[in-house]
């Protein structure tokens, strides 16, 4: 309106000149009238001729110019009005842009020609024309309209708006709700206060298309139906559609359209089974508060099981977070029976009529006395070693592992390169015997990265990088040996590089440990050769399938390392259509809603590697795990690995899809740089830097979509030594195949 204040001002100044003008016209008229009063013929002619002025000699452009000036006097009259009125209402934010502005006759209505934009409150509606009402605050808009508010994004063709109340009339609108995420389309929609759509032959989905592609992998297809946000939705005549295809048909559907988390029954899932019978499973969703909820499913099998299986999950802050789970299982009805579960080469099939079983996954990170600390607990457990084959809990583990495992880890940085852990881990043995299962309480560990350029700055970019891991280890179990295992891993790498022709890295290392046995009342699983059946080996008894066998209470090694790798690229990028299937694929899932495929790259690597591992003896050492048998080794490998990399753009980069609304990222703080331990000290959660969220929502991402590798070994000792005269020096092809087209 400050334009429109600065036209009022020179156009009032520009009829003070020309009425001054005027003025001196007319005097000079009159001088001149009185010089000429003898000449009575000529003074009879000026009474009926109108002396012209200089711009205007003709009659037709003395008319025209008093058009202008009554239209200029009328709108200025109208501006003045309305004005006024928005002076009135001040406290209301109505702001009108456009290419071209103009009034009605009242001044009460504003019209706009190009580029129209109407900002009222948090509301902001866009469009190619449009008439605002100042009084009702009511705007009609036409052409490429685009309403946007903090609950949803509209586009339609034509729409009037009641800014006041929110409520509106669209035609042909797409409306789309962030929170929730998802959309509909109507051919009519009406809009009432409180978020209550009605709408005709409408599509509903949470599914976004491909720019250009109408075709939605899923969605309800209704001629009428009624939404209220935080509430329910209600559709009449409603197909389910799978990429446009009808599935199924539903005369009438009732549906959930709320955002916020609400308490009550979940879908039931019911079925049955040879074994089981009956099956049926009711969860209930409790939403204790914000940041806290937890489900409570019913379990019933009629000729198995009852019980309850309950899930809790809470977050306390961005950085700390619990979810726990427990089982309860009464399973009477069976009457021991196993039901045809598979118990082959189980040491313990037995169970009880009551199980249980739970986990609970917590992460902590905050700092102590100014120190970074972070804390994780992933604890899981289960009362029989037939529970996770009998009933399935993922959170817990799969359904055929060997193990369930619980870790902890308590941990904290040392400079910016370097961390401290301290560990604790439990097993509990599913197919062998719980007694003969190592614990590794407790672990410490330091670990870190150096860098070193001995070189200076060099076209092979060579540089030298340490990689260091300290550890200690208390291997303990209930029968059998146990000890402590000290080691030090340190690895060197030089990395290089000639042009854009070929990189690889020339690597050495060397293991050293050290071994303390702490008891020396040792049994192995094999036949009794050394002792006799029933002699008392320290607190054990041997019977006929175990044998003792001693270790030195202290013993090392120290093995070396060395290796390389050799590799090269050729690659190629391609643009992919919009109508491509592959885009389609690719854009599936929650990726596809916020992200397009833009450009693909199709990579070829050719490989070449070397490992080489000196023999050392190690059989006076005990194992506690895998690690303390390093294998000889003296390979080669050569590979190929093709991959197709994804390039994703952001759908629309702006808030609201409005550029200006956009921060810059230098105005929201300093992008952070990572270390080494980022990966491992953030337990999932990313750095608290809201310039970390904008510069992905604007700059996209690269996401590799699939790899196809072909390697081959060779073993340069069994080529040497002829071990094995069955043996073949060069090891069989692997091949492997990985499709991740929308991860």
């Amino acid at each position: 309106m400050s334009n429109t204040g600065a036209a009022l001002v020179r156009l009032g100044e520009g009829d003070r000149r020309r009425a001054i003008g005027a003025l001196l016209l007319h005097s000079f008229a009159a001088v001149l009238g009185a010089l000429v009063a003898s000449f009575p013929a000529q003074a009879q002619v000026e009474q009926y001729i109108e002396p012209p002025e200089r711009k205007y000699l003709y009659q037709e452009d003395a008319k025209k110019k008093e058009n202008e000036q009554r239209k200029r006097a009328e709108a200025k009259q109208k501006r003045d009005a309305a004005k006024q009125k928005l002076q009135a209402g001040a406290n209301v934010p109505l702001d009108i842009n456009a290419t071209s502005i103009d009034y009605d006759n009242t001044g009460n209505v504003i019209e706009a020609q190009g580029d129209v934009i109407v900002t009222y409150g948090s509301t902001v509606a866009e469009a190619r024309r449009g008439q605002v009402n100042v009084t009702t605050n009511e705007a009609k808009l036409e052409g490429d309209v685009r309403i946007s508010d903090v609950t949803s994004n509209i586009s339609a063709d034509s729409a009037f708006l009641d800014m006041d109340d929110g409520s509106a009339e669209l035609k042909d609108a797409d409306i789309f709700f962030a929170e929730g995420d998802y959309q509909l389309f109507a051919r009519d929609a009406d809009r009432a206060p409180g978020d209550v759509y009605t709408l005709e032959d409408t599509v509903l989905s949470t599914c976004h298309c491909p720019e250009g592609d109408d075709c939605l992998p899923w969605s309800l297809r209704a001629k009428d139906a009624e939404i209220t946000r935080e509430g329910y939705g209600y559709a009449w005549n409603t197909s389910f559609a799978v990429f446009d295809v009808p599935v199924f048909y539903f005369p009438f559907l009732m549906f959930p359209a709320k955002n916020e988390r609400q308490s009550g029954l979940l879908f039931p899932t019911i079925g049955s089974g040879r074994q089981s019978g009956l099956t049926f499973e009711l969860p209930f969703f409790w939403a204790i508060d914000e940041s806290t909820d937890s489900t409570i499913t019913a379990v019933y099998e009629s000729e198995i099981r009852s019980g309850a299986d309950i899930e809790f999950r809470k977050l306390f802050s961005r950085r700390h977070s619990l979810e726990a789970g427990f089982v309860y299982l009464n399973e009477s009805q069976r009457n021991g029976d196993l039901l045809g579960t598979n118990v082959e080469n189980l040491d313990d099939p037995t169970f009880d009529e009551n199980r249980i079983a739970g986990y609970v996954d917590h992460s902590w990170s905050g700092s102590l006395a100014g120190q970074p600390l972070q804390f994780l607990l992933d604890g899981n457990y289960v009362s029989d070693d037939l529970f996770l084959r009998e009933y399935e809990k993922s959170e817990i583990d799969d359904f055929n592992t060997r193990f369930v495992t619980s870790t902890a880890v308590l941990r904290t940085p040392i400079g910016t390169t370097y961390g401290l852990d301290l560990r604790g881990e439990y097993n509990q043995a599913i197919v062998d015997d719980d007694d003969f299962v190592f614990q590794r309480l407790p672990e410490v560990a330091l670990y870190g990265i150096d860098s070193f350029r001995p070189f200076g700055e060099n076209p092979l970019g060579l540089k030298v990088s340490a990689n260091t891991n300290l550890t200690s280890v208390h291997f303990t179990r209930r029968k059998s040996f146990e000890g402590v295992r000290s080691e030090l891993n340190e690895q060197f790498k030089m990395p290089f590089y000639f042009g854009n022709y070929f990189d690889g890295q020339v690597n050495a290392g060397v293991r050293g440990t050290l071994y303390n046995v702490t008891q020396q009342d040792v049994v192995a699983r094999n036949d009794v050769d050394e002792f006799p059946d029933g002699e008392v080996v320290g607190d054990v008894e041997v019977d006929d399938d175990l044998e003792a066998t001693m270790f030195d209470s202290t013993s090392n090694r120290v093995v070396p390392n060395f290796g390389g790798t050799l590799n090269t690229v050729l690659e190629r990028v391609f643009t992919v259509p919009d109508d491509s299937s592959l885009k389609r694929i690719a854009e599936l899932g929650t990726i596809g809603r916020r992200e397009k495929l833009v450009r693909l790259k199709h990579t070829l690597e050719p490989g070449l590697k070397y490992r080489y591992v000196p023999y050392v003896s190690q059989e006076e050492n005990p194992q506690f795990d895998s690690q303390d048998r390093l294998a000889e080794r003296n390979v080669v490998t050569y590979e190929l690995v093709q991959r197709l990399y994804g390039r994703y753009e952001p759908r629309d980069p702006y808030v609201y899809g409005i550029e200006e609304a956009t921060p810059e990222l230098t105005d929201l703080g300093t992008l952070r740089s990572t270390t080494p331990l980022d990966q491992d000290l953030s337990f999932g959660f990313e750095p608290e830097n809201a310039a970390l969220e904008y510069q992905r929502l604007r700059q996209g991402s690269v996401r590799e979509m699939a790899n196809f590798e072909l390697s081959q070994s060779f073993d340069v000792n069994e080529e040497r030594k002829d071990l094995l005269e069955d043996e073949d020096a060069f090891s069989d092809v692997s091949a492997r195949l990985a499709l991740l087209p929308n991860e």
